[in-house]
């Protein structure tokens, strides 16, 4: 089982998923706007060192400045890229624990059934002899998404 921070962090990514990919998106294509930048901009050096605008000793600084400045874009996009491989593959876990969470609860001991209930129920409440239960964020996602009834054996 997973820890609370751990949970937490699924809760959050998987909750903020939508606003934290537009946001994901926009950032590369500023990234990618900026390395074309750089790339014209270096292109342009070139052409000025040939006719003699600038010497040797600038055309160094600049370049070692712009090539720096596109490594650290290239580190800012695979990390982003790793960042969304991370989300499937968590995603994917969240997905297939609530598809098979009826297999698993049945199949655990007293103490596992503890950790699982609690890894996806939040709160329960016995009013009148009538058990209400509230989801954690990721799998409360889940249900209203209309995914729920993809994950046999979930909360009916």
């Amino acid at each position: 089982m997973k820890d609370s921070s751990e949970q937490l962090g699924i809760c959050e990514a998987i909750k903020n998923r939508k606003s934290c990919r537009a946001y994901l998106n926009q950032d590369v294509s500023l990234d990618i706007i900026e390395q074309d930048q750089i790339h014209d901009r270096i292109s342009k050096m070139y052409d000025d060192r040939y006719d003699g605008s600038v010497d040797e000793a600038f055309f160094q600084k600049k370049l070692k400045e712009y090539k720096d400045r596109e490594f650290a874009i290239i580190q800012e996009m695979e990390s982003h890229a790793k960042a969304d491989e991370s989300f499937h593959v968590t995603a994917n876990m969240v997905l297939s624990l609530a598809q098979r969470s009826r297999e698993i609860f049945e199949s655990s001991e007293v103490e596992e059934k503890r950790q699982l209930l609690n890894f996806v129920f939040q709160n329960f409440e016995l009013k009148d002899k009538k058990l209400s239960i509230t989801l954690r964020e990721p799998f409360k996602i889940i249900k209203d998404t209309s995914l729920l009834e993809k994950c046999p054996g979930m909360c009916r």
